[in-house]
């Protein structure tokens, strides 16, 4: 945990604590200094040292404590002798600390300090001694990281203690000698001769050496209120540590006296829980050593006996309002501090804590809170119960309560206490502000109320918004005017530049200062005020906040940056539910366009309307923008008092500023004098243009900045030599070679207005620079040269572009020159040699201008990338028609499909399906002169990134025409709505792309266009001009003004169309969409271990209050930390990885969130943090109803609507507190699902459950016990979060469900089974119902055996599980037997005959012998089935006497204590391990490694597979014979929901649909064979020989592909059967045609002989044989060529993509770090054995180490790395060098004991070893000793398992056992990465497949 007390700070913020908390945090900060560039290094440096420039170097700021250092008054002057001593005791001690050879060295990655500066000392109390804290500067020579931050400040922690940032070194500069935070500012005058410290003016009392403040004199009564329930985290002996370290510190913090009467001030301390508060000690404590025996008697036994975990504050509240209170004289300040790390969330407990809290209020008590609270809603609730955001303090976790920090805020709320002079006991004080809620990161433990600039410096535009709701209405309404009128009048009393607008609202706007232009000055408003009507009606908040923008928009001083816009909201919240997520866009769209402030007052809301109010202005919403603020009135009364100030107090006028400016690509324009008057000079300009165009090069590209070159003499020898080229060597060859004649004058007004005429095709948003050669003056007498006067042109010139003018010919004076340069000019007179070398001046001039363009290019400025508008808040369908010539046609989907979509659609292209409630509908459509061709209409309703794909796969000749005719667009649009194919509620906006227009359709144009629906038509213009057929029209002059690589320009106009389109052309109400609620954005992403899977998840929790072990809130937030830090926080989230689906239950499912939801980290988070949630809508019930849940998550979650995948590996887990209490029995909706392929997991909260019962939740379920323990909960020192993960991604592990295998269970029913036949009955049934039993799938016998076979109790060849049931319930019976036989040796024969003796390549068969008697009689027969590749036996022996199971089986035996043990399948993390769990493991890894090593089979693909069957040209024959063939295919499928599903589409040449089937509709082979049998033969024309296998193909990916008709958007295959010599085609339909192939991998196969050029397009892999034919479709038959062509192309297609083949070894990449223990027990025999292993895994197994890969060696014994046999990653290019490097190794004389941690430490996260996170690591350690001497410290532990692969070795470990430490090295408890015994003269085969699996979970997850 002490790596949670360092947070990183920065200055501001550390400003914000002591201005107004006056808190320190804890934490480690970094600072990078520009300025004060003379800061000597002194103050701690004893010796004399040069200045240090900050500039140049970066320092880790810190504290630490040094418990050596007695405090002492000189410490406080820096020059006195012991200040110079403790200082270089302090340097001494910290580089102790940091360096290489300490025991706490454990993470440094960055150089040791080059200088450590001590600034000061402050006196610390320890131990009741006064000690000493250092402040000082870490200076590194080179910069530091965040890593390295946190890493030294760990280093320090441990080692010092107490290590802290409190700002910048640069406070302690003599020039500006802040003091520390706990000190008071430093004096002229000499130190004080005591240990006391001087008090700021104006107080006569000292304080001693460590207080924050002083309240000796106060006359203040303090209240401790402490929480001492159970923790969320940790244990309560910890909790109960923590609070009493805490307590025990306050008195002197606040300088009570330590001996005697603390006078007029009492402290109280209360603990409580549930129902129980009491003051404990003495009531009231008066002095420190009755606080101190009060305090420590503050321990878990005494106030929790019975570890309750209820922390409800709201009684606790009561206790003090009625207990304490009659302790407290009157006229007594009253400081109550809560300390608590929860609430309890009862029913209305939330709001009974707030009332009883408010009441304490009322009565004087200041309420303060420290708080470790997890949920979301506990936090809300704890804010609204403190004084104010400065009365709250926010903590991680109770670890935090020892932080200074608090203390010191603690403190000063003690301090700053005060009972008012004149109470008033009906109204509360004026001095306790009420609630307001700010958003935003902070990097404090608390939350700071906004900083204030003062009005008088805030220009303000101010917006007052009030809806006009019936409650409004009627309680509100005319007091809210009236608050609005006075607080307007406090606001001009401040800042007299102030304007005031209004907005009133119903469904409409009421009344709007619009109207009147915007603002009114204060007189005009409130006469403005009395003018608005009121009218009931329902309210549309996205109306009201609407007009609001657009009063912004017309007429705020938005250009005016000075200028605060400021919206002040009333508000009760009624109605606002159904209007949140229509409102935000608009309100993010003010906050962000218009950086206004929105203050939202709220008027008594529930807390519900309290949550849509914040939401609704932007509180959570976690973005850069405006921090929005929140009030609360709780009557009309606030309303008019204490609301008006806390407004104007709320009022930031120190707000963000607008987003920077983009520092933008610069474009540079030379011109140079060519007339005769300037000849001499000329080349020197040339030659000085290149050498500039050299120089710019890095700047200089075709999508960055640009060079222009213009040449002036005479007005017809001036021109544009180079115009807008990013190509230098292009500009360069240019001007040295271009013929210029010299003109007799010098027209400069004409150069000029050709560099204006330049920069007018600046279309791309880049900043100017021009740069003029020429001479000083251009006048001869008082007449100008030639030409027109030059300075208007200069003047247009400066206004757009930064002048450089360098002065360079006859004529010196630069008087003309200076008028139109920017700057000063360059005398370039001054810098060549007249006559002289051509390159070299030219190289003069331009070593004097370069400087100056490399700040100019470095530094220019232009208007940011404009970001995309918010997602339009009113319902708009829009028809996006373009055209384009096929060389635009490119760059027009580009700027489309990159930039439009994403605009329309509010910045980000989704993954999840538009819907009727959606705001944006699309249709897309390409125009030509006669038609239009339309990819999707307005009925298709998919994605977003689904329609960017469609316009991306739009052919480039989409647009055969010329001309376009728009009308038919609008024609098109127009019959959509016709025919209610738009929606009736929403406009309806035409967006025209095109690069032509006709005049002969524009009258056609106009005429639509002016119809109602399409008045808000846009058209985009390419290199055209506009003809009237839109409302907007934009014309550009350039294509690549749409180029997304020019993304300012192209994204601005995307971001017009889209704003532009966002309009209201109808009024037909809009549906009620749902409430949505602001997302908070997380921390950084994680960066997840590499896996070789990412499964999708989904998780269901119990939240029911049944039994003693329920789960509680407390119970509740754990679990969800759990979830989220220690489970999902390890996953890569995301469409390509895992995705999940979370859900709570009891008597009834909430599901928070599905699949569909989850398309990256961050929805994953926000569903966690914002909808997880306990109790959040219903209240809980005490009912478990696990069977309801199972099957509503059937129904609802493993849906394929709801982003199911069912060919994906998925898991559910099920965490309870118990069993199902419903009467329904859940094991059958368990086996449900279970059978769909979904591997279930059930996790016991608290082990409560029996192993049976829990064995049924699924194989691996778990049970922890004491689950909230820190030790051994879900979050101790083996989290099973971790294991877990492990679990699903180690591998794939596919279900039971998917096995395709045979089963063979041979039974021991022999006497010795008497007794315990129901558990082996109960074994085999759970086992079975596990399985998919089908012909094609899973397949079992049971051969039960005594002295021999049981006859009547054999089961034969079973698929089906109905026969199976039969069987178990009629015929799988126990009779006791009348002799012991046991004959295992008939029962195998049995077994062999069954099998068969021909090795079955295709299956393979699982032989399970359950072994009860002792003996058995012909076991040796086992071995006829040993040696066969195709069966695998297991052995499950239930009785420890058993002496044969190694006869029956070699390695696969499982010894049991019992038959009992049959039915535990629970997973154990430690010895002894579950046998019968590790059984099912490996019969789940040996099904996986014979899927690898034999060739999959038709049965085993889980593919959706669409037919085109073609009839043209068949006879009635030949049609039956494909039936027929096809219908044998599908019985060689395994045809269900989990395995194959089939569809059919028949068609000919008739262009009509044939007939056929959907997935959907048949559920089994059967069903499909039967509606194969039913397709009719349909004769055609026998001369029509075209098929219509186009319209067919759109068909099926329209019609077929689609999750209503059961397509699972999974593997799909298209099998195209055609039969025609050519098909209809247009361009259109074969462009929609070949969509298919996005889709799906289609295969054809010719019935007529033929291979066809209309086919091939169709088909995956075009090649000119690519697909095979038959000469007619009798040929057709199975295990004919072309028939193993198609099984062939399925089955290695599908596992290619399933289940992608492994790398090879050679073609790792990877860094291989090995670790050697040079312990004792290491021989140098033993040395020289890892030598060679070296040698040969270097030679022979990564051939590529040296070259891609990288290997080190790490040496290591007791205390030490041996540095002389080590070296890093980067020391060795080539194997014969790694090869010399191991040879050179040496052991060294082994030491008795040895450090792992050490070897560790030397090269991870270690840059300077070569580490790279970024790279695949494989960290190997060859260990020798038994333990290691110093701890393997557990978060180093988890950082190097998640950033690294690990495997062990040991060397001297001859009985196998792994040790401890090796298990925290390896990071888990599986065994792949493990090996008892070093692998001497042998290729280890185990490592070798580790390094393959780690290379492919790398390649799988990073690419």
């Amino acid at each position: 945990m002490d790596r949670q007390r360092l947070v990183v700070f920065i200055l501001l913020a550390i400003s914000l604590v002591f201005l107004i908390a006056g808190a320190v945090m804890l934490g480690v900060g970094i600072h990078k200094a520009n300025k004060k560039k003379d800061c000597p290094a002194n103050g701690g440096d004893p010796t004399p040292s040069p200045p240090v420039d900050y500039s140049q170097i970066s320092a880790i700021f810190v504290s630490t404590r040094h418990t050596d250092i007695d405090w002492d008054a000189s410490l406080t002057d820096s020059t006195s002798v012991k200040f110079l001593a403790a200082a270089t005791s302090v340097q001494k001690a910290i580089n102790t600390a940091l360096g290489p050879q300490s025991v706490a060295h454990i993470f440094l990655a960055s150089p040791l300090p080059v200088k450590i500066i001590v600034h000061s000392f402050i006196a610390d109390l320890v131990n009741g001694a006064l000690k000493v804290d250092a402040y000082s500067s870490l200076i590194y020579s080179t910069s530091v990281t965040a890593t390295d931050i946190t890493n030294t400040g760990d280093m320090l922690n441990q080692k010092l203690g107490g290590a802290f940032s409190y700002g910048s070194p640069l406070q302690y500069c003599p020039t500006n000698p802040y003091p520390p935070p706990n000190s008071n500012p430093p004096s002229t005058t000499a130190a004080p001769s005591t240990t006391a410290q001087t008090l700021p003016a104006g107080s006569t009392t000292t304080i001693r050496g460590g207080a924050w403040c002083d309240a000796s004199n106060k006359n203040v009564a303090v209240v401790f209120l402490v929480d001492v329930s159970l923790p969320i985290s940790g244990n309560l002996t910890t909790k109960m540590a923590l609070l009493r370290d805490y307590l025990s510190k306050v008195d002197l913090y606040v300088n009570l006296p330590q001996k005697g009467s603390w006078g007029n001030v009492s402290f109280f301390l209360v603990p409580y829980y549930d129902f129980t508060a009491y003051t404990l000690g003495s009531a009231p404590t008066l002095d420190h050593p009755t606080w101190a025996d009060t305090v420590n008697s503050l321990n878990e036994t005494l106030v929790n006996p019975n570890n309750n975990d209820s922390p409800n504050l709201a009684h606790a509240l009561n206790y003090v309002q009625e207990t304490i209170g009659k302790y407290i004289p009157s006229g007594t300040a009253r400081a109550l501090v809560i300390v608590t790390d929860g609430l309890d969330q009862g029913v209305n407990r939330a709001q009974t804590t707030i009332d009883t809290a408010q009441q304490l209020k009322n009565e004087y008590y200041s309420v303060s809170i420290v708080s470790a609270a997890q949920s979301t809603i506990a936090n809300a609730t704890l804010q609204s119960v403190a004084s104010d955001p400065s009365h709250y303090y926010s903590l991680t976790d109770f670890t935090w309560l020892g932080n200074r920090g608090v203390l010191a805020a603690t403190s000063y709320w003690i301090c700053n206490s005060f009972y008012p002079s004149t109470p008033a006991p009906t109204t509360p004080p004026t001095r306790v502000p009420l609630e307001f809620s700010t958003v935003g990161p902070t990097t404090t433990g608390t939350t700071l109320p906004p900083t204030t600039t003062p009005l008088a410096n805030c220009p303000m535009d101010v917006i007052f918004v009030i809806d006009e709701s019936q409650t409004m209405l009627d309680t509100f309404f005319n007091t809210g005017l009236t608050y609005f009128a006075n607080t307007a009048d406090a606001l001009v009393k401040l800042q007299s530049n102030v304007r005031f607008g209004i907005v009133a609202f119903n469904k409409n706007v009421v009344f709007s200062s619009y109207q009147d232009k915007g603002f009114y000055n204060i007189s005009d408003f409130k006469t403005a005020l009395g003018k608005i009507p009121r009218t009931t009606d329902v309210v549309d908040f996205a109306a009201g906040f609407g007009e609001v923008r657009n009063i912004l928009r017309d007429f705020s001083r938005k250009t005016d940056s000075a200028v605060l816009p400021l919206i002040v909201f009333l508000t009760d919240g009624d109605q606002l539910d159904g209007n949140v997520a229509k409102v935000i866009p608009i309100t993010s769209d003010i906050r962000s366009t218009y950086r206004a402030e929105i203050i939202g007052i709220g008027l008594n809301p529930s807390d519900f309307r309290e949550g849509l109010i914040k939401a609704t202005i932007g509180i959570g919403a976690g973005d850069n923008f405006p921090a929005p603020r929140y009030i609360r009135a709780n009557n009309n009364d606030d309303l008019l008092s204490t609301v008006i100030t806390s407004t104007t107090q709320n009022i930031d006028c120190g707000r963000a500023p607008a987003p920077p400016d983009m520092t933008c690509y610069t474009d540079i324009t030379f011109i140079f004098e060519a007339s005769y008057a300037s000849k001499a000079m000329q080349e020197f300009e040339r030659e000085a243009i290149k050498a500039s165009v050299l120089h710019l090069r890095p700047f200089i590209g075709n999508t960055q900045g640009r060079i222009s070159v213009i040449y002036f003499s005479s007005p017809d020898a001036s021109s544009v030599l180079v115009s807008l080229n990013g190509d230098v060597d292009s500009v360069y060859s240019t001007v040295s070679n271009a013929m210029i004649l010299n003109g007799g004058a010098s027209d400069l007004a004409g150069a000029l207005t050709l560099a204006n005429g330049v920069i007018d095709q600046n279309h791309y948003g880049n900043a100017q620079i021009v740069v003029l050669f020429a001479r000083g003056l251009y006048t001869d007498g008082n007449s100008t040269n030639c030409c027109n006067d030059p300075q208007p042109q200069a003047d247009k010139l400066k206004s757009r572009a930064f002048v450089q003018a360098v002065m360079l010919g006859s004529v010196t004076d630069p008087k003309e020159l200076a008028a139109i340069s920017s700057t000063a000019v360059i005398d370039g007179n001054a810098l060549v040699q007249e006559g002289g070398n051509a390159q070299a001046n030219g190289q003069k001039l331009a070593d004097a201008l370069n400087p100056i363009l490399d700040f100019q290019m470095k530094n220019q400025t232009c208007t940011g990338v404009q970001q995309f508008p918010p997602l339009c808040p009113e319902y708009i369908d829009v028809t996006l028609a373009f055209h384009a010539n096929t060389s635009y046609m490119p760059m027009v989907k580009d700027f489309i499909s990159q930039l439009v979509l994403p605009a329309l659609f509010g910045g980000y292209l989704s993954q999840s399906a538009v819907t009727a409630n959606s705001p944006v509908n699309l249709a897309i459509l390409t125009v030509d002169y006669s038609s239009v061709t339309v990819f999707s209409d307005f009925t298709q309703r998919v994605s977003p990134a689904q329609y960017a794909s469609i316009v991306q796969n739009i052919p480039n000749n989409a647009s055969t025409s010329t001309i376009p005719y728009f009308s038919k667009a609008y024609s098109w649009t127009n019959d959509q709505r016709s025919q209610g194919k738009t929606r009736s509620w929403a406009s309806t906006i035409v967006i025209l792309i095109t690069d032509a227009l006709s005049s002969v359709d524009s009258p056609a144009s106009e005429l639509y266009r002016l119809q109602p629906a399409y008045a808000e038509a846009i058209q985009i213009g390419l290199l055209t001009t506009n003809l009237a057929v839109t409302d907007q029209p934009i014309i550009i002059s350039d294509i690549n003004q749409i180029n997304p690589q020019f993304l300012k320009s192209a994204k601005g106009l995307a971001s017009v169309l889209a704003a532009q389109a966002c309009r209201v052309v109808t009024t037909t109400a809009a549906p009620t969409t749902t409430t949505t609620t602001a997302k908070t954005t997380p921390a950084p992403l994680p960066r997840p271990k590499p896996r070789m899977v990412w499964p999708d998840i989904t998780i269901l929790v119990d939240t029911s209050f049944d039994g003693n072990n329920a789960m509680t809130d407390r119970g509740f937030q754990q679990l969800r930390q759990f979830i989220y830090s220690y489970f999902l926080d390890q996953l890569y989230v995301g469409d390509q990885g895992s995705r999940v689906a979370l859900a709570t239950y009891d008597s009834q499912i909430n599901i928070a969130c599905y699949f569909s939801d989850i398309h990256n980290y961050y929805d994953l988070w926000d569903c966690i943090v914002n909808k997880f949630e306990y109790n959040l809508l219903n209240p809980r019930t005490k009912s478990r109803d696990l069977s309801m849940a199972l099957n509503s998550l059937q129904t609802s979650v493993f849906n394929l609507t709801r982003g199911y995948a069912p060919v994906k590996e998925n898991f559910l887990f099920i965490f309870t507190t118990g069993s199902s209490s419903s009467s329904v029995d859940s094991t059958a909706a368990l086996q449900s699902i279970q059978r769909l392929g979904i591997r279930t997991v059930g996790i016991d909260l608290g082990a409560v459950m029996d192993k049976k019962e829990l064995s049924t939740y699924g194989i691996d379920s778990i049970q922890v016990m004491n689950w909230m323990d820190e030790q051994n909960g879900i979050m101790g020192q083996n989290p099973l979060g971790y294991q877990i993960i492990d679990f699903v991604t180690g591998t794939h592990r596919q279900p039971l469900s998917n096995f395709y295998a045979d089963f063979y269970f041979v039974l021991d029913l022999s006497f010795a089974m008497n007794g315990f036949f129901d558990s082996l009955k109960t074994f085999i049934h759970n086992f079975v119902n596990n399985l998919n039993l089908d012909d094609h799938m899973s397949r079992i016998w049971v051969v039960p055996y005594n002295s021999g076979v049981i006859q009547s109790a054999v089961l034969t060849q079973s698929t089906s599980l109905m026969d199976f049931e039969s069987w178990y319930s009629s015929n799988f019976t126990y009779t006791v037997p009348t002799d012991a036989g046991a004959n295992v040796g008939a029962a195998i024969d049995t077994v062999v005959s069954m099998i068969g003796a021909t090795t079955n390549t295709n299956k393979l068969a699982h032989v399970i012998y359950v072994a009860q008697s002792p003996t058995a009689n012909g076991t040796e027969k086992a071995a006829q089935l040993a040696n066969r590749r195709d069966v695998q036996q297991y052995v499950l022996q239930t009785n420890v006497q058993v002496n044969y199971s190694s006869t029956l089986s070699n390695g696969f035996v499982y010894r049991c204590q019992g038959t009992d043990d049959l039915n535990n399948w629970l997973y154990y993390s430690r010895r002894p391990f579950n046998n019968v769990t590790q059984f099912f493991n490996d019969l789940i890894a040996m099904q996986e490694q014979y899927r690898q090593n034999n060739e999959m089979q038709l049965a085993e693909v889980q593919v959706d597979i669409a037919i085109a069957l073609d009839q043209t040209g068949l006879t009635n024959t030949t049609f039956e014979a494909l039936k027929s063939y096809l219908v044998g295919l599908v019985n060689r499928l395994h045809v269900s929901r989990t395995g194959t599903q089939i569809a059919l589409q028949a068609f000919s040449g008739r262009q009509e649909v044939e007939g056929g089937f959907h997935f959907i509709d048949n559920r089994d082979a059967n069903g499909v064979a039967q509606s194969i049998a039913a397709l009719k033969y349909r004769s055609s024309n026998p001369n029509v020989t075209q098929s219509d296998l186009v319209t067919t193909l759109s068909q099926i990916n329209r019609n077929f592909l689609v999750p209503q008709k059961g397509w699972r958007n999974g593997p799909t295959y298209v099998l195209m059967l055609p039969s025609g010599q050519s098909f209809y085609n247009t361009t259109q339909a074969t462009a929609d045609a070949l969509k298919i192939l996005q889709k799906a991998r289609t295969f054809a196969i010719g019935t007529n002989g033929v291979r066809n050029d209309y086919v091939r397009q169709f088909v995956t892999g075009k090649t000119d044989d690519n697909y095979p034919t038959v000469p007619d479709p009798t040929a057709l038959t199975a295990g004919s060529d072309v028939d193993k062509q198609l099984t062939l192309d399925i089955t290695k297609w599908f596992e290619d993509l399933v289940y992608p083949t492994l790398p090879h070894i050679d073609d790792t990449n990877a860094d291989f770090v090995f670790l050697i223990d040079h312990h004792i027990s290491l021989t140098d025999a033993g040395f020289t054995a890892i030598k060679q292993y070296l040698t040969e895994f270097i030679t022979n197994q990564v051939t590529n180490v040296g070259t891609r890969s990288r290997l080190s060696v790490v040496s290591y014994r007791y205390a030490a790395v041996i540095p002389e046999q080590s070296w890093d990653l980067n020391a060795f290019k080539s194997q014969v060098e790694l090869m010399n490097a191991v040879n050179q190794l040496r052991y060294s004389s082994g030491s008795v004991s040895s450090d792992l941690s050490l070897a560790i430490n030397y090269f991870f996260r270690n840059s300077t070893f070569g580490y790279n996170p970024n790279r695949l690591t494989i960290v190997v350690d060859i260990a020798s000793a038994p333990n290691t001497t110093t701890p393997l410290f557990r978060d180093t532990m988890y950082g190097l398992n998640q950033e690294t692969f690990t495997f062990a070795y040991t060397y001297s470990n001859n009985n196998g056992t792994r040790w401890d430490y090796i298990n925290q090295f390896l990071g888990d408890d599986g065994y792949d990465n493990y090996h008892p015994q070093f692998a001497f003269q042998q290729t280890d085969r185990q490592f070798k497949q580790y390094v393959i699996n780690s290379y492919a979970a790398w390649y799988a997850t990073y690419g």
